[in-house]
């Protein structure tokens, strides 16, 4: 406690009071229906998580704006419950690392946060240019491809089903899916402890989003690029734990100073809240739901694919797209079909 009081509190005190330099430029909204980015520095991601702490971000905020997560730490501040604890020190021991770069200089990286739009549904006959076009599933000629060998020799297999015991984050080396709700971070500064606020606390730069990211349509995800890990985290709901440092200085940095980590927040369909039949989730129009929130969240440019995934190559011929993370995507308290959504997931790929 002393160590708090004395050195970790001062610096959040220094943090927020230099919002007006750190946060001058002021803070763009991801708003709904705008395909759009913003990039911050971790100094300015700490001064966002640093006003949280102290709950000065305006009460009436999600009142003008109810597309908005709360953002404001007075829940699990007051709260009693162990998962409040738990989320607490996730918080505190990332801002004593923050802390301890500050006295030696450490430079600081930038995250992205970028709001990806496809043109389904209501949003089908959207012209936009930025708008990405998902294929037409139903017509459709590809050949599923299930084979366990890539024709890549340093890719070790298309698909590779890991068992009990690895967490999505546990898999470095790949775009990492974080299972959301509509609401950018659910319930991370509340109630919540499932996957997405596991994730978000494990990564805690993610949680200063909640701030300018509106709630998702069902044509909309979230790609977040070059949060760093700072906080290890063990078990899952009730059993979930902060589990001290995580040292992720194995992790390089890409040419835009970001961590070599990139997150896709996509919602699923709430099987259980739509009143879904046992077939309902098998219906045309929410199989292409799925598959276009998972394609669009995932494509990457062409030009970028000679490149990525730590292969170059001039001609492209060997290059490949990193691996998805992902698992039992709504099939929780979502009540999601596990071989239907796995399927889906492949397909999308």
């Amino acid at each position: 406690s002393n160590h708090f009081f004395k050195e970790i509190v001062p610096f959040l005190q220094k943090m927020v009071k230099m919002t007006h330099v750190y946060l001058k430029n002021g803070i763009p909204i991801l708003k709904r229906n705008q395909p759009y980015l913003v990039t911050y520095n971790q100094d300015q991601l700490c001064c966002i998580l640093a006003n949280s702490f102290f709950c000065t971000w305006p009460n009436d905020r999600k009142l003008n704006n109810k597309l908005l997560n709360e953002i404001n730490c007075n829940n699990i501040l007051a709260g009693e419950d162990e998962k409040d604890f738990q989320k607490l020190a996730c918080l505190v021991n990332y801002f004593d690392r923050m802390r301890e770069r500050k006295l030696i200089g450490f430079s600081v990286g930038q995250v992205t946060f970028e709001r990806r739009i496809s043109n389904f549904g209501k949003n089908r006959e959207n012209s936009d240019p930025t708008v990405i076009k998902c294929p037409n599933w139903s017509k459709s000629k590809t050949i599923l491809d299930l084979a366990t060998q890539s024709s890549n020799p340093k890719q070790k297999s298309r698909i590779e089903v890991v068992g009990e015991g690895m967490a999505i984050g546990d898999e470095n080396k790949a775009v990492q899916a974080i299972f959301s709700n509509s609401m950018y971070g659910a319930n991370i500064l509340q109630d919540g402890k499932g996957q997405q606020e596991a994730m978000f606390l494990g990564h805690p730069e993610m949680i200063a989003g909640c701030l300018f990211i509106e709630e998702l349509q069902e044509f909309e995800s979230i790609l977040v690029t070059g949060s760093e890990r700072f906080n290890g985290i063990s078990g899952y709901g009730n059993t979930m734990r902060f589990a001290g440092n995580f040292d992720d200085t194995k992790t390089g940095w890409d040419m835009g100073d970001r961590k070599c980590h990139q997150f896709v927040v996509v919602d699923s369909l709430n099987c259980k809240n739509l009143n879904f039949g046992p077939f309902e989730e098998f219906l045309e129009g929410n199989l292409q739901r799925e598959l276009n929130k998972i394609y669009s969240s995932l494509i990457c440019p062409e030009e970028f694919i000679p490149v990525i995934g730590g292969i170059e190559n001039i001609n492209g011929t060997n290059s490949f797209l990193p691996k998805l993370a992902t698992g039992k995507w709504g099939c929780g308290k979502f009540g999601g079909n596990k071989q239907l959504k796995a399927i889906l997931q492949i397909v999308a790929c």
